[in-house]
């Protein structure tokens, strides 16, 4: 029998074959699991062999009959013959259980080729072809398809039961062997199969290209006008690499002007996207485990109906069920005085916009990265550039399965002129996919001079109160500033975040700047300096007259210009590359800053190095030319801080 006409499509079983055949340890093909199958087989027959025997061929009644045709007489002769031959050579043969076994002892945990052939040979010989009814064939002088055929028309219960019992069972384990063979025998003749060419030439697509191809992608699609008509729009103010995030914030704008327009105040609507997300995040992990829910829900969603009666009436256990009605329940509490009805319609609308988005981001991983194929092998369907690190490849009629064992190298190569081409394309990428960059910018600056003006204004105040005028306690809150220092910054942010969340500061400005207007570091570096300008010259101020106040700014200040100027570029410096406490207190890109800003070109499915290679030149460039002015008053703040004289 040819195992390969088994099924009618080799493609749907060959994967996980496949994988049993060279990679899993646990499969039918592990010597453990060929040993334990035949064991069961065989045991099986001996069982039913035991308990049976040769009743079944002596018993009359199913056997024997005198109004037989001749050709049917043959035919039990024969029958009975073979079934007698068979039932010996399996009871005197130890079994194929043996055969298996010695090879499960030598010790290699999977069965290659050679293991498998010789075992099904062996298979093969100790049963004599007798599992195709050969001998019946060689016994009457005839085909094996007519004595087949010429059996099947016979109501004999022997046969049904010897051939349920004895040689489908043993069959079917010949079948299994053989087809391991035949896939051993296929995948290794695939591996030495060649391809019509070795040279694959692609170039990158016009924009303007890709954007067609998906526009048209999208009008052949089964979206409403309107999500057409925006996605038409979104492709026309983004660029294609930008596009996905561009049709989440379109998205996520028009979803909190319809929270406006239902009365949600803007300080919580924050609040109620994350209550919709966790719900709906928790509702699609039912949906994967329980397919048959989302169309009953979604149509309880859309008929503003409650969909907790079909939640109970589901297969979705009791614990989950508590879970979706505490987290429901918990969303209709934002939108007091109103209708279930009209949030059952925005919890309608949020996944018919997530359906969106996850349809563009299929269409966009498919034709946003295709290249055109200038020169390839005939087998050669698409190339993908993606992500600008990793070329994928699409072949035509042949199955990635087939290479498991295949290490490819694959060498990119552009002309000079490319690369002349391409030299600032990085720079002029990196500011347009951050659609935000500029935004970015002005936000760290801002915040930066801000935070520093400020810290460097209270610093001198505090600096001269510690080191020049004299009152209870000075020495003790002085030790206990820098004791302050030693405090991880990281031990403050949660009780600094509920602070601000108190003030009603989050995702502002002030959440930016207020928390760090004072620097204990910068008060000691300042309140250092002035310890080194003589207390007499103090005095004769304050003999002329001069204030407090006139003799810190014009006195103290202007001699202790570059320490302050140091104490100012490290506070600027810290204020720039400020990361955690914005990502923390921010959620818009409104108000964040480059570091934040930065972060957007890694995502869970990979990191864009060369965008943010660029993007990092461009937040680097301020600082260094600060430096680059103010490098003197810096050495000499740092080298003279501490020193008397």
């Amino acid at each position: 029998m040819d195992t390969m006409e088994m099924v009618e499509d080799p493609i749907v079983y060959l994967p996980s074959l496949m994988n049993e055949l060279f990679f899993s340890n646990h499969a039918f093909l592990n010597r453990v699991g060929t040993v334990n199958a035949a064991d069961a087989v065989l045991n099986k027959v001996n069982a039913y062999l035991i308990n049976n025997g040769l009743k079944l061929i002596e018993h009359r009644a199913l056997l024997a009959s005198e109004s037989d045709e001749p050709e049917i007489a043959r035919l039990k002769v024969a029958y009975k013959t073979w079934l007698e031959s068979f039932v010996r050579a399996f009871e005197t043969q130890k079994g194929i259980y043996t055969i298996a076994n010695q090879f499960f002892r030598r010790g290699q945990p999977l069965l290659s080729r050679p293991d498998l052939e010789e075992i099904a040979g062996k298979y093969a010989q100790t049963f004599s072809g007798g599992l195709t009814y050969e001998a019946i064939a060689t016994a009457m002088n005839t085909d094996i398809k007519e004595v087949e055929a010429l059996l099947a028309k016979q109501d004999w219960a022997v046969i049904r039961l010897v051939d349920r019992n004895i040689r489908e069972p043993l069959m079917s384990f010949q079948n299994l062997l053989q087809l391991g063979i035949d896939t051993y025998q296929f995948y290794d003749g695939m591996q030495s199969e060649q391809l019509s060419s070795g040279t694959l030439r692609f170039q990158f697509r016009k924009e303007e290209d890709i954007k067609r191809d998906i526009v048209e992608q999208v009008e052949n699609s089964s979206l409403t006008k309107e999500h057409k008509r925006l996605l038409r729009d979104v492709l026309e103010r983004h660029p294609v690499g930008s596009s996905v995030n561009g049709l989440l914030k379109e998205l996520d704008g028009l979803f909190t002007t319809h929270l406006s327009d239902r009365g949600i105040e803007p300080s919580k609507i924050q609040s109620v996207l994350l209550t919709l997300k966790d719900f709906v995040g928790t509702l699609n992990s039912a949906f994967l485990d329980y397919p048959e829910l989302k169309e009953p829900i979604m149509k309880a969603f859309s008929e503003g109906t409650d969909p907790v009666g079909v939640l109970n009436a589901s297969q979705v256990p009791a614990s989950q069920r508590r879970v979706l009605t505490d987290q429901l329940n918990r969303l209709k509490t934002h939108f007091s005085g109103q209708s279930d009805a009209s949030v059952y319609s925005l919890i309608h609308e949020r996944f018919v916009e997530n359906e969106v988005v996850e349809y563009y981001s299929e269409v966009y991983s498919r034709l946003g990265f295709r290249m055109d194929i200038l020169e390839a092998p005939k087998e050669v369907k698409d190339v993908r550039f993606r992500s600008y690190k990793s070329i994928e490849i699409v072949l035509d009629g042949i199955e990635p399965y087939w290479f498991w064992d295949e290490t490819n190298q694959l060498k990119v190569r552009f002309t000079f002129w490319e690369v002349l081409q391409n030299l600032f394309q990085n720079y002029v990428d990196a500011w347009v996919m951050g659609k935000y960059f500029g935004n970015y910018y002005f936000n760290t600056v801002f915040v930066a001079t801000i935070t520093t003006l400020l810290d460097i204004l209270f610093a001198c105040m505090a600096a001269f109160a510690f080191s020049k005028l004299n009152f209870f306690g000075k020495n003790f809150i002085f030790m206990l500033f820098l004791a302050t220092m030693m405090v991880p910054g990281e031990v403050l942010l949660v009780p600094n975040y509920i602070t601000l969340s108190k003030f009603g500061w989050m995702d502002s400005y002030l959440a930016l700047i207020v928390p760090w207007v004072v620097s204990v570091f910068v008060i000691f570096l300042i309140r250092q300096h002035f310890m080194t300008i003589p207390d007499e010259l103090y005095d004769a101020g304050r003999i002329d007259g001069i204030s407090k106040w006139g003799f810190l700014w014009k006195v103290m200040v202007p001699l202790s210009k570059p320490v302050i100027i140091t104490g100012s570029l490290l506070k600027f410096v810290g204020s720039w590359n400020s990361f955690l406490w914005v990502l923390i207190v921010t959620k818009s890109p409104q108000v964040r800053t480059l570091p934040v800003g930065l972060s957007t070109f890694s995502t869970e499915v990979g990191t864009l190095y060369n965008k943010l290679m660029a993007a990092s030149t461009f937040s680097m460039i301020p600082i260094i030319i600060l430096f680059l002015f103010v490098q003197k008053y810096f050495i000499q703040g740092i080298a003279r801080t501490g020193l008397k004289g």
